[in-house]
């Protein structure tokens, strides 16, 4: 499962990952300095994590705009850094700039789902099959040398990402009205646990929205609250938790403000 850049680019732009990673710094923006408590124990963990780390290859993924990720202190620990995400900003470049030991990489952290689904929804019909079967399972040694062409990590950082993994790709299959929600959430179970399992064990740290909770702001009446997570890993048994005051607006779920329960595992 190799393709062109292109191809991974033009699948990125069609699920809205771009627009995606637009709307998380708008957001963060809107929000003042509400979000600096969640960022600051994001950073902390890894951090904490880093330390009994070996001092070689660190791999983050979802690096983003570095919002949660102390790259200059991470930088100053390890040989070599690769930050893994569907694209780096130009502010990120320029931030990353000077640091001789940052290697920023492009490419789906799923290890190639767009692009299957991308191929699926323009497949005839005869070659349609199973929601789950459009994720592939890679081994730890393929994910990193022949998948991303880089070492296997020393660290690995998956960082504000997990539950973000099947979000778009499913909402994309929801509007293109292709499969059933069971076999949706067959998919996102798929794609989060093949994450989970690249991450070298005994060498990697995790955080992740875990629940997603909503309010009614003029009460402060909880509304619903559901679950994000999808793979074996339990809630109650992470090292740090907290909550991170995501949207005051009522612009991300109308008219409600949402909460998400961030759990942080060292796994």
């Amino acid at each position: 499962m190799f393709f062109t850049k292109d191809k991974e680019r033009k699948a990125f732009r069609k699920i809205g990952y771009f627009n995606d990673q637009k709307g998380i710094v708008n957001r963060m923006l809107r929000e003042g300095n509400r979000w600096n408590s969640h960022l600051n124990k994001s950073k902390e963990f890894i951090m904490q994590c880093a330390k009994s780390a070996d001092a070689g290859v660190c791999v983050v993924f979802g690096s983003g705009w570095l919002l949660d990720v102390p790259y200059a202190a991470l930088a100053q620990m390890f040989t070599t850094l690769y930050f893994v995400d569907v694209d780096h900003p130009p502010l990120v470049k320029r931030k990353t700039a000077a640091f001789k030991n940052i290697i920023l990489v492009k490419r789906d952290i799923t290890g190639g789902t767009a692009i299957e689904v991308m191929d699926y929804i323009s497949a005839k019909p005869s070659v349609k099959k199973n929601a789950a079967n459009l994720t592939k399972s890679w081994s730890v040694s393929e994910f990193y040398t022949e998948y991303l062409k880089i070492p296997i990590p020393d660290f690995a950082v998956s960082i504000n990402l997990l539950n973000q993994l099947d979000i778009l790709i499913c909402d994309y299959l929801i509007e293109k009205k292709q499969f059933t929600e069971p076999e949706l959430v067959a998919l996102r179970k798929k794609i989060q646990e093949n994450h989970v399992k690249i991450l070298p064990k005994g060498k990697s740290c995790l955080v992740t929205d875990f629940y997603e909770v909503s309010f009614d702001p003029e009460h402060k009446e909880k509304v619903d609250k559901r679950t994000l997570i999808y793979t074996n890993l339990n809630y109650e048994f992470a090292q740090k938790h907290w909550d991170w005051d995501f949207d005051t607006t009522g612009s991300f779920l109308y008219g409600k403000e949402v909460v998400f329960k961030v759990a942080a595992f060292k796994l």
